[in-house]
């Protein structure tokens, strides 16, 4: 599949570099945005048919389920929590700190590692479609099917727990969707223009993954306040409606960035590491062992 991507790949650049090609093409704003749409089609394509993406789907199906056995099942009296607070730990517990990073982990470092593995990388390379183009398309495709998925799964969960103790207006009141699509959404750029740079950079980009988010994500919090912001999930967890600056969650978290430099933040390092990974593709050659 991979293979076949690259072939595509390689045709949609030299077709569109051709001059005798009729219309607007010939222009190269436009042939950027046809090259650049090719990438995210074929990517989109090879992301759907995975099976990745089945248990993908499964994981983000787990809060849903949750909350779904809490309202349908659990009676009220036998401790079942208010719905708000419901929300908020499975958003915090499972999106932020479980399904996302796993989302994040296996697509984005993927992107580029899938074509490393299937040794098409260095056909992919030798076409004339520029490396950043190869790089927005990819990342496009990621970036639209992943949010798509969590927004889903998030909303799911939003709509069985908005009624659950029926005053709707109340829940929608005290936790407002948008701010919590606005945490996935950032979230899915940032660690997923991160672990893209680590699957075009590392010979092994999931350890390296695992080990940012589980090791040095969980390590740093408890450093002195100046290390705290050395990790993506301080300016996630910044753009909470309530939970961070409380502190009643992660006590160590007392100081969160404001909400609107952390966003800033986030798209700050998703296009510098879109960068990075750009100038990887560029400088950093490929080389396989022989089969034997």
């Amino acid at each position: 599949m991979s293979e076949s991507f690259g072939r595509s790949v390689a045709l949609a650049g030299q077709s569109t570099s051709l001059a005798s090609l009729p219309g607007p093409i010939s222009n190269a704003p436009v042939r950027c945005i046809y090259q650049t749409w090719a990438v995210a089609r074929l990517t989109l394509r090879n992301l759907i048919l995975s099976k990745r993406t089945i248990l993908m789907l499964l994981l983000s199906c787990v809060p849903v389920a949750i909350a779904a056995v809490v309202r349908y099942w659990l009676p009220l009296g036998a401790g079942r929590p208010v719905s708000q607070e419901l929300f908020t730990g499975l958003f915090i517990g499972l999106y932020v700190y479980f399904v996302i990073l796993l989302m994040t982990i296996f697509y984005g470092t993927s992107l580029i590692a899938e074509e490393r593995s299937d040794r098409t990388i260095t056909f992919l390379q030798s076409r004339p479609v520029r490396r950043e183009l190869i790089v927005l398309g990819k990342f496009s495709a990621y970036a639209a099917s992943v949010t798509l998925m969590l927004l889903c799964s998030l909303g799911l969960t939003y709509a069985i727990l908005s009624g659950m103790d029926g005053d709707p207006s109340a829940f929608h009141e005290a936790v407002p969707f948008a701010r919590y699509g606005r945490v996935v959404v950032l979230a899915v750029l940032a660690y997923g223009a991160l672990f893209t740079f680590f699957g075009a950079t590392f010979n092994h980009p999931v350890i390296a993954a695992f080990f940012y988010c589980f090791a040095w994500e969980s390590i740093l919090p408890y450093l002195p306040v100046f290390l705290k912001k050395g990790t993506l999930m301080h300016y996630v967890l910044s753009l909470g409606p309530n939970w961070t600056s409380k502190g009643e969650i992660l006590g160590f978290f007392v100081q969160p960035t404001p909400p609107e430099r952390a966003a800033w933040t986030l798209l700050g390092i998703c296009v510098a590491f879109m960068v990075l990974t750009a100038i990887a593709l560029h400088v950093k050659e490929y080389k396989f062992e022989k089969e034997l």
